[in-house]
Formats: structure tokens, C-alpha cells, sequence
């Protein structure tokens, strides 16, 4: 999927960034809107981008910006991108998600919340049944208490928190390891 990336920076950065940015061949659509943010203040620019230009475009964004707690940033995949002049970069684009959507997907959906508890007891409490049962109704048995637990998401956190090194993630994902595959079992 293409994406749409919303930048809030500092207006002191705003030409520069927005030079670097419009160099970029992936950057289909560029918009720049000075003083339109009021939380935290300073100017938008909005990127429309191709998948494979996203990381570039974000890589950029950290080496202009020096402090970088003056900068937020949005980002959202679009279904589509409508640009003629760009039809072939368009139609060959890669569709993966970028590092910091793969991040964010996994802390909030691997947080040991009360939903995610209660999931992974009736996960082990289907399994349990399983164990129990003839061959045919186990199998059925796993394979719907795989589907119902959702314990992978905080398994995959800890390596990618080890890879990206946001050390929370990796405590996140290890906490809800240990409570989600308790209640499990």
C-alpha cells in the first residue's frame, strides 16, 4: 500500500525538509501548510509517497529535524494513488508495512489488556477440551484455540524490539508473554 505520512516540524525546518522531500522520486504529492498545526505548533507537510519511498522519506525527516521532540508524525496507507505522470512507479510499487507501523501494531495489539486475558484462558480452556477428545474433534480443538489466543503478537515483539531497540517493546512483548501463555496454561 502507498502511504500518506503528516509531518508537524518546526517552521525553521519546513524549506529544507520540504526540498529533500520533493528530491525524493517516490514522492508523488507534497503539500506544505504553515502554522496550521496548533498541537504541538508548527507547520504541516504532507507527504503522499510510494511504499518503497516511505523509509526515505522518514529517514530524512530525523536527519533535518534536530531536536526530535519537536516533530510528530501520522502515517496511513492509502488505497490508492492517481497520478499519470507517475502510472508506472504506481503499478510497480511494493506493498509492505514500514518498521515504525510494524512497532506501533505490536505494542498495541500485544498489551496484556483484559480482552487479551480473557482470549488466552478461553484459548487454553478450548485446548484443554482438546486434549481430551478423539483425534478428528482435537485437532479442531487446536486449531480453534490457535485462533482464538492471540499469543503471537507479543512473541514477534520481543525479537523486533530486540532489532529496533526500543527497549520497551521488549519488555512489553516478554510481559505479555509471561501472562498471556500463563492464563494458557
Amino acid at each position: 500500500m502507498h502511504r500518506s505520512i503528516a509531518l508537524t516540524v518546526p517552521p525553521s525546518v519546513t524549506e529544507t525538509l520540504s526540498r529533500q522531500l520533493t528530491e525524493i522520486d517516490e514522492v508523488v504529492s507534497l503539500s506544505v501548510q504553515p502554522g496550521a498545526s496548533r498541537k504541538p505548533p508548527g507547520d504541516i507537510i504532507t507527504v503522499q509517497v510510494l511504499n518503497r519511498g516511505a523509509d526515505e522519506v522518514l529517514r530524512r525527516v530525523r536527519d533535518v529535524i534536530p531536536d526530535l521532540q519537536d516533530l510528530s508524525v501520522a502515517t496511513a496507507e492509502l488505497s490508492s494513488i492517481i497520478d499519470l505522470s507517475k502510472g508506472e512507479k504506481i503499478l510497480n510499487d511494493r506493498d509492505e508495512a514500514i518498521w515504525e507501523e510494524v512497532e506501533a501494531g505490536l505494542r498495541q495489539q500485544g498489551r496484556p489488556t483484559p480482552n487479551y486475558a480473557a482470549l488466552m484462558a478461553l484459548g487454553g480452556v478450548v485446548a484443554a477440551i482438546g486434549l481430551v477428545s478423539d483425534q478428528v474433534p482435537q485437532a479442531v480443538a487446536f486449531i480453534a484455540s490457535s485462533i482464538i489466543s492471540p499469543g503471537f503478537e507479543p512473541i514477534a515483539a520481543i525479537p523486533l524490539g530486540v532489532v529496533l531497540r526500543p527497549c520497551h517493546v521488549v519488555g512489553l512483548g516478554l510481559r505479555s508473554v509471561l501472562i498471556g501463555y500463563a492464563l494458557f496454561i
